[in-house]
């Protein structure tokens, strides 16, 4: 929001305040008359702008009206001969600044009740008497609290650890943050009237800029989008933006503000991640295509998708035949159909199966005996989209060897941290990555507990439980700490020799024998360290800045779209006497607006909810004890 100084404050209090504010000049003429002054004497603005403030104001009653004429021209009159030393001012007003040392003043209002106002001289900015400014009781404090408001508004935009800037209605910057000028390099006084798209902007992005500012100026919000800029120096960053319009008092568009988080190393650091996840997904279709085992897979109605070069050699039938065929129809003996379609099934509910042994009809009629481990094949959203099978011709038990030397050199030489425990939990496996990070060999730390030797104390009850219950072939459903109730998403710490710590995300799997018993566990991990820290301080942010909104010295409050509350400020709390714990989740409108505002504020929440704007709607909120009060 852009700053708020004195006269704009003013400006909005003098004409928008609850209570009484009068102004005149050096003539006594009545300059300001707000509403409620208006009320409170039964005199409108029409009426009494122009008029003689004592003429306007002398009241009828036990002393007469000549006399009390003398005593508030007299009182006014000193008050504009008067000459405080401290030139410092409470409020501001369309006259200039008014003096911190203020007379009383009484005025009778329409009732016959006397109200007193605190008079002030109000001076130019040369120190020039240019009149007087009346406000009744309680218009200080109001002043003041808009003032410390707009300054904590101010202080929240220029210290965010974030880029914040702003433009005009033009694309001309007026708004530009520390946090904005730490990334970009360019001063306030720089970017000071500088249009936005040309200053910052790439060439081959100024267009869509362009098109964001516009939709901006029309009161849409852009959330989300991505763009490139560069600095002062040269560099280009990759940033997340938000454009959001900057309104007016009347609610009428006067530019845009911008929210943007620097995004570029993370942005680096995923297209590592996804090069090196293409990388491994090329070397496992490699090495899918060309395993010495049948690899086969079919989609959800059972129709060949994948046939592996064993599986072809094995059962003399090509790729090109074998594509599209239902595989238990064409290929599985009939005694064998009834179980593999059971076992199909199994894996479609998501359910595990393994050690499934059925009969291929090869080309030549001889029938080929298979062990296969069916598991499901799953689309990057995670939905079933068929069948996996990894088998083992058994009239070839010699092939194994073969095969498990060829995994574990796959297993050594991937580009993941990779790492076997027994059932006991004691170390089987440690592949090259894993040393290099953790700065251990595998000669080294062959059959030493993982757990206890590289997993900090504080972890180490729930590392072992995830590898227990991937031992017992459960998935990690109970798992706390904040991870997925699976055990392909658990993050745990890990310990290196140089007593550093690595956060891992680690999926975990049992190991199995030939004959299917689970003879331990594989951990599959990523280090994912800087993307953890990234978070955490995403985290803090996120905190500090709620505790903000809730320390807040106004009142604060949210509803869900059924009008349920879901956010109270300690503020708010404060003013209706309901704390937080007696109001989450409870209908607003029911339980806490007074019931001639009900059907009002239920009417402003439905605009809200359906996109509208909506400003500066009065309501009457009710504590328990039936206290009102109005904000």
């Amino acid at each position: 929001a852009p700053p708020l100084d004195e006269s704009e404050a003013a400006a909005f209090l003098l004409g928008g305040a609850s209570l009484p504010v009068f102004g005149v000049d050096l003539g006594l003429r009545v300059t300001v008359w707000n509403q409620s002054i208006a009320e409170l004497t039964g005199l409108s603005a029409q009426e009494a702008l122009g008029r003689h403030l004592v003429e306007a104001l002398a009241p009828e009653g036990e002393e007469s009206s000549a006399s009390y004429r003398r005593q508030l021209v007299q009182a006014l009159e000193a008050d504009l001969q008067s000459s405080p030393s401290s030139c410092s001012s409470f409020c501001s007003s369309p006259h200039g600044s008014p003096s911190t040392e203020v007379s009383k003043l009484q005025i009778q209002a329409v009732d016959g009740q006397r109200h007193q106002f605190h008079v002030a001289t109000c001076r130019s900015k040369m120190g020039v008497v240019t009149g007087l400014l009346g406000l009744s009781t309680g218009c200080r404090a109001e002043v003041e609290q808009g003032s410390k408001i707009a300054a904590d508004l101010r202080r929240v935009i220029d210290t965010a650890c974030v880029p914040i800037f702003g433009v005009d209605v033009g694309g001309c910057i007026n708004e530009w943050n520390s946090a904005a000028v730490s990334t970009f390099g360019w001063s306030r006084e720089e970017t000071a009237g500088r249009l936005l798209v040309e200053t910052v902007i790439t060439d081959s992005y100024q267009q869509e800029a362009a098109k964001i500012l516009e939709r901006s100026l029309q009161g849409r919000e852009t959330t989300n989008f991505e763009m490139p800029f560069f600095t002062k120096s040269g560099w280009r960053w990759e940033l997340l933006l938000s454009a959001t319009p900057r309104r007016g008092d009347a609610g009428e568009v006067i530019g845009t503000i911008f929210v943007a988080q620097n995004i570029t190393e993370l942005r680096k650091e995923l297209r590592k991640v996804l090069a090196d996840q293409q990388q491994g997904a090329g070397d496992l279709t490699c090495l899918i295509e060309t395993a010495d085992a049948p690899i086969f897979s079919v989609d959800v109605n059972g129709c060949i998708v994948h046939w592996n070069e064993k599986t072809a050699a094995i059962l003399g039938w090509a790729k090109e035949v074998a594509f599209g065929c239902n595989l238990v129809q064409e290929f599985v003996t009939d005694d064998c159909q009834g179980k593999v379609n059971a076992a199909w099934e199994q894996v479609a509910l998501g359910q595990h199966v393994s050690g499934l042994e059925f009969s291929l009809k090869a080309q030549g009629g001889q029938l080929v005996r298979v062990l296969a481990n069916p598991v499901a094949r799953r689309s990057a959203s995670g939905q079933i989209v068929g069948v996996l099978c990894i088998g083992q011709e058994i009239t070839c038990r010699a092939q194994a060897s073969a095969e498990a030397e060829e995994l574990a050199r796959v297993i050594y030489t991937a580009n993941a941290l990779i790492f076997g425990v027994d059932t006991e939990g004691c170390i089987t496996e440690w592949n090259r990555k894993l040393a290099e990070l953790s700065g251990q060999e595998k000669e080294e730390i062959y059959g030493k507990p993982f757990v206890a030797n590289f997993v900090p104390e504080a972890e180490r009850e729930e590392v072992s439980r995830v590898l227990a219950e991937a031992l017992a072939n459960n998935s990690n459903s109970s798992s706390s700490n904040n991870n997925s109730n699976n055990s392909s998403n658990y993050e745990f710490t890990l310990c290196t020799r140089d007593q550093q710590f690595r956060k891992i995300l680690l999926s975990a799997t049992a190991r199995r024998s030939a004959t299917g018993e689970v003879t331990g566990v594989i951990g599959v991990g990523q280090d994912i360290t800087e993307l953890y820290h990234q978070r955490l301080e995403a985290a803090i942010m996120t905190d500090d800045l709620w505790r903000l909104i809730d320390t807040a010295n106004a009142a604060i409050f949210a509803v869900d779209r059924e009008g349920k509350v879901t956010f109270w400020n300690q503020k708010v709390a404060e003013l209706a006497g309901h704390p937080y714990e007696a109001v989450i989740g409870k209908p607003l409108v029911e339980n806490f607006i007074s019931e001639e505002y009900r059907e009002e504020v239920a009417g402003v929440l439905e605009d809200v909810l359906s996109g509208e704007s909506v400003h500066n709607v009065e309501i009457v909120l009710f504590s328990h004890d039936g206290e009102r009060t109005k904000v």
